[in-house]
């Protein structure tokens, strides 16, 4: 999805009228709400599950063990978890009293439980056909369990990724480039940069792409702020299928800037948050 790689402002299709469109029904808690939540919560699951567990060892076999990168390959080839069941994973934590599940989407190892666009150490090299995560995640959506993912940004598997493992070459540093990696990591290299024009006639903000290498602006994405909350309506698609998205700006604590992105599927009948970031200014 070209917003999430270049900053949830890419090449965005603009639409007519924001206003055709519900408000997201769920915005994002903020920190204080967030915490409330958690402390009642209580009890959850958290999953490590991958490769690792062919072997029946925890998520840093690899590197407490010392087994080469070309051995854990085969293993990871061997990942088919065949016996999966994610209603059952779900009505185990249920019935176990859990509020919330969170598993492992990729953990220090670099393997994704999931068919990643850019990497290809994923589920793509495994004999299992399906998504576990996405049955999962869906399996927790109907049963009301809230879910979510812990994804390592470290990745031993990498060629550019640093520090590198000291039993596995002589330096920590040597072959790997982490500006590199940042850009694979990311899904594409950097390649612009936002730009926030307000039009005092309209009360309107319009944001545009500048992009590095062209020059040229990508037609703007408009919308408004209430209340210094502000909402963003654009179209994309996703792996061939339309989507609405939305981008709010919550501006309310100017020390503490709330950025999020949500999609929909239906027109902007329900809508599903992947993004969310807390900026935080730093004391003097």
């Amino acid at each position: 999805m070209k917003s999430i790689c270049r900053l949830g402002v890419a090449a965005l299709v603009v639409l007519g009228a924001a206003s055709a469109f519900a408000q997201p029904s769920q915005p994002p808690l903020d920190a204080a709400e967030r915490t409330r939540w958690f402390q009642d919560a209580k009890f959850g699951v958290f999953i490590h599950w991958g490769v690792y567990s062919v072997v029946g060892r925890h998520e840093w076999a690899r590197h407490r063990f010392e087994i080469p990168q070309a051995e854990y390959d085969k293993i990871a080839r061997t990942f088919n978890p065949v016996n999966f069941n994610a209603d059952a994973w779900v009505d185990l934590a249920k019935n176990a009293g859990a509020r919330y599940m969170v598993i492992t989407s990729k953990h220090h190892d670099g393997f994704s439980i999931y068919r990643s666009k850019v990497s290809d150490y994923d589920m793509e090299i495994t004999p299992y056909k399906g998504d576990p995560l996405k049955l999962l995640a869906d399996a927790a959506k109907k049963k009301n369990l809230r879910f979510g993912f812990y994804h390592s940004i470290m990745d031993w598997h990498h060629p550019d990724y640093i520090p590198k493992r000291d039993w596995e070459v002589p330096g920590q540093t040597t072959g790997g480039n982490i500006d590199k990696y940042t850009d694979h990591a990311a899904g594409k290299p950097y390649e612009g940069v936002a730009v926030r024009l307000f039009n005092p006639a309209t009360r309107l903000w319009s944001i545009y792409w500048a992009d590095g290498n062209s020059g040229t602006l990508d037609p703007p994405v408009v919308g408004s702020f209430e209340n210094k909350i502000g909402h963003f309506f654009t179209k994309d698609t996703y792996r061939g299928t339309p989507i609405v998205m939305v981008f709010r700006w919550d501006v309310r604590n100017p020390e503490r800037p709330i950025w999020s992105q949500a999609f929909s599927t239906d027109q902007g009948k329900t809508w599903e948050w992947n993004s969310i970031n807390v900026s935080e200014r730093a004391a003097h």
